[in-house]
């Protein structure tokens, strides 16, 4: 790289845009310059930098690491710059990308609360996966599970088996030993990860539940309406069920709850990363999600190691 020179700030604007929309034509049209002139702006960039900062596939843009790193700085300054020239943000609510179990049964319950307590305006959207892509997508926060421990968690997820109060009158009585060889179970996913994270922290034998015995739903949601309404034990996690389970709806079958380690981040834009929005929300939902009734945990409980 050059020291004594500097890119131009039109180079910079068109190179945030096409990462953004990873789309060289949505960019030309949002800035009003043709499509060679956004090539032009990108190659003249990558020479400065002397580096590659997007690769195209097809009519697909990807940015590279080099790229990433670029691009991420720059929304912050653009953030910066609209600021000191008094510029509104172009929207006056907060799109937020949300599980689908995890808006139904605790952001939806909540959202009157949090919009009250945080004076945020918060736009909801669910969805099936667990993730969220700010290049892709047009959300400012999501909401997402992580498979890998981390010390960025909000909530750390603990699981707990439950049944419905008719079907526990079935099963009382029997020992753990005879509920695991003759009661039916409910699996929220095909890869039965929840339950065998349980029986592995509880040292249960879940290996001999037999296939025909384990209904396989979509997601914890589903998972926990079919143990609400039919005959069977379902894995879910205590943030879920604490209604059902302080009302003795759903009950606590095996008396055990498990934190596994995992657990849920809130993640945002870069802009947003440092903004009074995301503290607020962040420490909100930390709290109201860790601050569970005693009455549905003092049974026993186990921790990951």
């Amino acid at each position: 790289m050059r020291s004594n020179s500097r890119p131009s700030l039109k180079a910079l604007e068109v190179f945030e845009a096409v990462a953004r929309h990873q789309s060289f034509s949505k960019a030309s049209e949002e800035l009003c310059i043709n499509h060679s002139g956004v090539s032009k702006h990108i190659k003249a960039l990558e020479l400065h930098f002397e580096k590659r900062l997007l690769v195209r596939n097809n009519k697909q843009v990807q940015l590279t690491d080099s790229g990433q790193r670029l691009w991420e700085q720059l929304t912050q300054a653009f953030e910066i710059i609209r600021g000191a020239c008094g510029i509104p943000h172009e929207k006056n609510f907060i799109e937020i990308k949300v599980p689908v179990t995890f808006a139904i049964r605790w952001v939806l319950p909540r959202l009157s609360r949090i919009r009250e307590e945080t004076e945020l305006n918060l736009k909801v959207t669910t969805a099936w996966r667990h993730s969220v892509d700010f290049l892709k997508e047009h959300y400012d926060m999501g909401i997402v599970f992580c498979d890998e421990p981390s010390d960025e968690f909000f909530y750390e997820e603990n699981l707990v088996a439950v049944c419905s109060k008719d079907y526990y009158e079935q099963l009382q009585g029997l020992s753990d030993q005879e509920i695991l060889n003759q009661a039916n179970f409910i699996s929220p996913n095909p890869s039965l990860s929840d339950w065998e994270l349980y029986f592995s922290h509880t040292g249960l034998p879940g290996a001999q539940i037999s296939a025909d015995r384990m209904l396989i739903m979509d997601s914890m949601e589903s998972a926990i309406t079919a143990a609400v309404k039919f005959s069977g034990v379902a894995i879910t996690d205590v943030l879920y069920v604490q209604s059902e389970l302080a009302n003795g709806q759903l009950i606590n079958v095996f008396s055990r709850t498990v934190k596994t380690g995992l657990g849920y981040k809130l993640t945002c834009v870069p802009s947003l990363r440092d903004s009074r929005e995301y503290e607020t929300l962040l420490q909100w939902i930390t709290r109201e999600a860790n601050s569970q009734p005693a009455r549905i945990l003092n049974k026993e409980a186990v921790t990951a190691e």
